[in-house]
């Protein structure tokens, strides 16, 4: 099931938030402002030591929020913790097996969400004092 799952082109995709696209270009659209109106800034003449001291200010200030929009970029642009753990791509059966059992562990957590592919649970069994058949009684339950 794992293995199905990641062999899907689309599992690598986030689908926390369908909304990261937008904000991000928004906050892209915010930067390329920022830094248009810092370069204009340090470009600018001051005939004062007032004028000096205000723009100095404004370039400060300038620069921590055009350092604020690029790591909410960089937070929105990060890629998903699934492609991270396991890269898309190629034979992934076999990857799959060379992957060490910690970083499988950490896929199957990942994936075995209500989110996801649904959280693992196993329902009573039919017959009580008696186990059943375990494959039978497995249940995904979906957020």
């Amino acid at each position: 099931m794992v293995v199905a799952h990641l062999n899907r082109p689309d599992a690598y995709e986030d689908s926390s938030d369908d909304g990261n696209d937008s904000q991000a270009a928004a906050l892209r659209d915010q930067l390329a402002k920022g830094r248009a109106d810092l370069r204009e800034m340090e470009e600018a003449k001051s005939e004062t030591l007032a004028e000096a001291r205000i723009l100095a200010r404004s370039v400060e200030r300038l620069e921590g929020k055009i350092k604020e929009l690029e790591d909410q970029v960089r937070e929105l642009s990060r890629p998903t913790a699934l492609s991270t753990l396991f890269r898309p791509g190629g034979n992934v059966t076999t990857r799959w097996l060379r992957t060490p059992v910690s970083a499988q562990r950490a896929i199957a957590a990942l994936l075995f969400t209500p989110t996801m592919l649904g959280q693992v649970r196993l329902t009573r069994s039919p017959a009580p004092g008696k186990r059943g058949d375990l494959i039978e009684r497995v249940e995904f339950r979906r957020a």
